[in-house]
């Protein structure tokens, strides 16, 4: 080929040179050049072929096979861009009225106009929780769609006088600037139902969306007739996404039981009220059968009136998986839900919580990563990523999530925590882990990060200073006080902390006996107080309770207590049969934290142990 076209191999690595210095993200934008290039290389003027020299025939095979090739890459690049260009964040709309009931009525028009939207299967659509960040709006439109992952932004402002409504909508290309889509609304407030729709539909046709029958009838439904009904709803709604303390949560009651009271054929509003009434009894507010029965009548209210409903799907969903750990049921109605509910952040999470308790522990986590992708914002779900891939020793993950946990804030005391903890369990690094102690002290409280602090210095078996740092807590501090005066030597002062841990757990245990954990923790408080066999029998309990079989993850943690108990109590060789399996599992142990703690010195000569280092070492 050089002998008639000297020039064509050169020609053809600087048309390849040229594609590969641009981004891959834009090189769809230099397609068209680069196909350009190639055309005139291929007419390139190149002897007739003789018979002496058959080989010439191979340059217009090669180079209109780099052609196909160029276009193939052209076509896979424009179909990146239709898959990026169908995201969006609904942003928080502005409420022209500056009193609080404009502000309520603004929260209610963006929380239904994201519902609806939200329903599209083809369209990548942010969640309530990492847009209300943005309430104020103090940053530009390309800066918030960098920080969502999304390409478009729709934003818009309301004002509502008497029974009239003006809304505002607009959708915003947010790389260019350029505005999509734009509509004013002058409507009664009695068609604030039909104006979500349509914003729905006209956001899914500027952006070239598909919608199939079913999401138009989903997008269409009216979901009460009764306007005072709807507005407790909302502030339910705004109550149960605030937080989840104890207070929070009972407010949330207290208005989906209004709006229900309004309106008894609130399908949605009875699916939310069974939610909230799980949480109460999930979290332990109020661990009864008297608050699952609460649920379960408000749940069945919900089916009555649409069993085919995605919210009532989810909230069978929560019933089964927080009230009774059912968790093939469990996963078969979030993935009804998921159905109907594309851009659920809060079902995929779910998902993601049932297959890690099933120990299906890849999927689980794929579903985390994709709820907090839709929920780019929610430390929450950041949280459940970082979670699951420490258990799993998936360290890459772990760090990187933990980086975007703390560049949403950095002064959250979880994020530093985590990060502090990686260098401890993935690579034994105690100068790295007390740099980053070091660094987050210039800006942040000491008092915020005791646990960590107390941590590193019982690694560096540095007691008296670790219960130094105990006494700055004004929290109790127990349990770390109890096995620091324990390793001081200091008997009778380590007796009077783990007492104060036995009481607090046949109280909690009296009130609520089956939750296996807290038989655990009672376990290792008679561990501390001297009594073998009791210590012994309470953490075999709560492995009888949950085992790995009926949930991977909290069959983990009371294996895991199950260990420290046999600890604690002398018996080594039990605690090694613990820890073998431990290590061959997702779970909350390496071995360089069994090389660093001083709860494994106990262990150190022990040949089974040495072996357990060989094996997992690397």
């Amino acid at each position: 080929v050089k002998t008639y076209n000297p020039n064509i191999d050169e020609e053809l690595q600087r048309i390849i040179n040229k594609a590969l210095e641009k981004d891959v993200k834009d090189r769809y934008q230099h397609a068209d050049d680069l196909l350009a290039d190639l055309r005139k290389l291929k007419k390139s003027k190149v002897p007739k072929p003789t018979k002496t020299n058959l080989s010439v025939w191979r340059i217009p095979v090669y180079v209109g096979g780099i052609v196909l090739l160029c276009v193939l890459i052209y076509a896979t690049f424009l179909n990146k861009k239709d898959e990026d260009f169908k995201s969006i964040a609904i942003l928080p709309f502005t409420s022209i009225d500056k009193t609080e009931e404009g502000e309520i009525f603004s929260i209610r028009i963006h929380d239904g106009i994201l519902s609806q939207v939200a329903k599209i299967h083809d369209l990548k659509v942010i969640s309530r929780t990492s847009v209300m960040q943005y309430t104020d709006k103090n940053k530009n439109i390309k800066k918030i769609a960098q920080e969502l992952g999304v390409e478009t932004i729709l934003e818009g402002s309301v004002r509502r006088v008497g029974d009239r409504v003006r809304i505002v909508a607009q959708l915003i290309n947010a790389k260019t600037d350029d505005h999509l889509w734009a509509e004013t609304y002058d409507r009664e407030y009695a068609d604030i139902f039909a104006i979500q729709t349509d914003v729905a539909l006209k956001v899914a046709d500027a952006l070239n969306a598909t919608l199939n029958p079913d999401e138009k009838i989903r997008i269409a439904a009216v979901p009460t007739d009764n306007m005072e009904a709807y507005d407790y709803y909302i502030t339910g709604n705004v109550y149960k996404n605030k937080t989840r303390d104890k207070e929070s949560i009972e407010n949330a009651i207290e208005m989906y039981e209004k709006a229900v009271e309004l309106d008894p054929n609130f399908t949605i509003a009875f699916a939310e009220l069974t939610r909230v009434q799980l949480l109460m009894y999930w979290f332990n507010y109020d661990h009864t059968d008297e608050r699952l029965k609460k649920a379960k009548d408000a749940l069945d209210k919900a089916i009555a009136l649409d069993p085919d409903a995605s919210d009532v799907h989810r909230a069978q969903g929560f019933y089964y998986y927080n009230g009774s750990r059912d968790y093939q049921n469990a996963l078969k109605h979030f993935e009804h839900a998921i159905e109907g509910q594309p851009n659920n952040a809060n079902v995929l999470a779910a998902i993601g919580f049932v297959k890690r308790r099933m120990g299906e522990w890849d999927v689980a986590l794929e579903n985390l990563i994709k709820a907090s992708d839709l929920d780019p914002q929610s430390i929450n779900k950041i949280d459940n990523v970082i979670n699951t891939s420490i258990r799993m020793r998936n360290w890459t993950i772990a760090k990187k999530y933990t980086d975007r946990f703390l560049v949403i804030d950095k002064e959250d005391p979880d994020g530093i925590e985590w990060k502090i903890y990686i260098q401890l369990a993935a690579y034994g690094d105690t100068t790295k882990a007390n740099d980053i102690l070091e660094e987050a002290l210039e800006y942040m409280d000491p008092s915020e990060l005791i646990n960590i602090r107390i941590e590193l210095a019982m690694i560096e078996r540095n007691y008296k200073k670790a219960l130094d740092i105990c006494y700055e807590d004004p929290e109790p501090n127990n349990l770390w006080k109890g096995m620091i005066y324990e390793l001081l030597g200091k008997k009778e002062e380590s007796i009077v902390y783990f007492d104060s841990i036995r009481i607090d757990y046949e109280k909690r245990i009296k009130e609520s006996s089956d939750v296996a954990f807290q038989y655990s923790w009672l376990g290792f408080a008679y561990a501390g107080l001297g009594e073998k066999e009791k210590a012994e029998s309470l953490g075999e309990k709560a492995i009888t309770m949950m085992p790995i079989t009926r949930d991977a993850l909290s069959g983990s943690n009371t294996l895991r207590g199950l260990m420290f108990i046999y600890l604690q109590t002398g018996e080594y060789s039990k605690a090694i049969d613990n820890l073998e399996i431990l290590l061959s599992i997702p779970a909350y142990i390496t071995v360089h934290e069994l090389k660093l703690y001083s709860w494994f010195d106990p262990l150190r000569d022990h040949p089974r142990f040495q072996k357990l280092l060989k094996k997992y070492g690397g």
